[in-house]
């Protein structure tokens, strides 16, 4: 399991996916310019804390890094990092406000 080498790999899958997810940031904010785009890792419910506590930290330090810090910031977006647990509950609120949403509308999918 890469997880498992010892870091070096685990921290290059995350600096080359930072780079990725920088340039799929610039995409959707030329497709939409006036909305914030909030993206988060997610990772399953049953993954060991140890584990989710690694990659968080893989993660950050990835988003510190100037390679990709810089493609964000050249990309014209801002990294705000958090917590797994404030993530959990942004993710939460805005499950239960579009959940409201599409009562309250009668959204139905079609």
């Amino acid at each position: 399991m890469a997880i498992a080498t010892g870091g070096g790999l685990l921290r290059g899958a995350v600096a080359g996916a930072g780079l990725a997810v920088a340039a799929a940031c610039a995409l959707a904010q030329q497709a939409y310019p006036n909305h914030p785009l909030r993206l988060m890792i997610m990772v399953p419910g049953a993954t060991p804390a140890d584990i989710v506590a690694r990659v968080h930290r893989e993660i950050v330090k990835a988003l510190g890094t100037p390679e990709v810090s810089g493609r964000f910031a050249a990309e014209g977006s801002e990294v705000i990092g958090s917590t797994p647990e404030e993530a959990a509950t942004v993710l939460h609120r805005d499950m239960d406000m579009w959940a409201d949403l599409i009562r309250r509308t009668g959204i139905r999918l079609q």
